[in-house]
């Protein structure tokens, strides 16, 4: 499954071939990212757009979509306090998923069913991608400082710089690495995860 700009696709993932397409409700303005949850996808929409002058902007609204059984689509959850919800991930241990926001720095859980998000940290703001580890770190680019930080205990804490322009990442576990996007150079760099002093949670 993949986010498109207004639209969730499917796709084969040993053939490439085309499946499904899903149209959401509410005309989304920009989806961005999308994590499976216990009960069916969710997708993050940033909210942006062109302005009257047809300059990029953030006119909203800020939505988290859900397909479920019967790729049935609906608003999850709409807020402004998601400040342009950019990344996605699911955390199963606990039951939530995590969102960041590209229009502002907290870090945020949610779980379906609630009304509002709740902080558990911040990070230095234009977040992008999200992964959840298995030690129950937190994994997350920035384009603010060009970083990629760990999200532990509600603290960033910066594990690999410079990486401009960081879209969304995948990580892969059997490496214990992660691949990082630069959208503005058009490549990939891929980076060592840096183990957990603390040990596993």
């Amino acid at each position: 499954w993949v986010a498109d700009i207004d639209a969730v696709r499917g796709f084969n993932k040993r053939t490439g071939a085309p499946v499904a397409t899903v149209n959401l409700p509410g005309k989304p303005k920009f989806l961005n990212d999308i994590a499976v949850g216990a009960d069916g996808i969710y997708i993050t929409d940033s909210g942006f757009g062109k302005d009257a002058k047809g300059q990029f902007a953030h006119p909203g609204p800020d939505r988290i979509y859900h397909v479920g059984p019967g790729r049935k689509a609906t608003v999850a959850l709409q807020s402004d306090s998601l400040a342009a919800p950019n990344g996605i991930t699911w955390v199963a241990s606990r039951s939530h998923f995590v969102i960041v926001p590209f229009a502002g720095t907290s870090i945020e859980e949610w779980s379906p069913g609630e009304k509002a998000p709740k902080s558990i940290g911040s990070g230095p703001g234009q977040q992008d991608g999200v992964e959840s580890l298995a030690d129950g770190r937190l994994l997350v680019s920035s384009w603010t400082d060009s970083t990629l930080f760990v999200l532990d205990g509600g603290r960033a804490v910066t594990v690999a710089k410079p990486v401009p322009s960081p879209a969304d990442i995948g990580v892969d576990t059997k490496r214990n690495r992660v691949a990082v996007p630069l959208l503005m150079e058009n490549k990939v760099e891929f980076w060592d995860i840096p183990a957990d002093s603390a040990g596993p949670r």
